[in-house]
């Protein structure tokens, strides 16, 4: 993967490959920390050491996520944010989704793995926030 484009449609793909994960969340740091994880775990593995994760003013940032979630909309795969900058839609159907995904030679198996362990590493996220602020 050497392009926003790819890795863009790699990670909706993969997020959504079951289908039943229409939004994807876009604010508090919590995909950009979950991909974190996501990638600790072993998912992405050609990700690893492509994108770079810092200490940002509050969290976790992820340098390249803003550009590759702009691909993404720029490629029509998401629509923007919703007004609230929560989260995003994608806008292609799964079919197209597998599509993309054999095309950049990424098997069901790998997909259907590396979209649970985002997945799951985002709802870790959601769960730590959600303590800190009731806190």
């Amino acid at each position: 993967m050497n392009n926003f484009d790819d890795v863009a449609c790699v990670l909706i793909g993969c997020w959504n490959f079951d289908g039943k994960h229409t939004f994807i969340p876009t604010s508090r740091g919590v995909l950009d920390k979950g991909l974190q994880i996501a990638i600790d775990k072993g998912a992405f593995p050609y990700l690893k050491g492509q994108l770079h994760f810092v200490d940002g003013s509050a969290r976790i940032e992820c340098e390249e996520l803003e550009s590759i979630l702009d691909a993404a909309q720029e490629i029509n795969v998401t629509k923007g944010p919703n007004p609230s900058y929560q989260r995003t839609e994608i806008n292609v159907s799964v079919d197209l989704l597998h599509e993309y995904l054999r095309e950049l030679g990424v098997t069901e198996e790998q997909a259907a793995q590396w979209g649970s362990t985002l997945r799951g590493a985002v709802e870790e996220v959601l769960a730590t926030l959600d303590e800190t602020e009731a806190a």
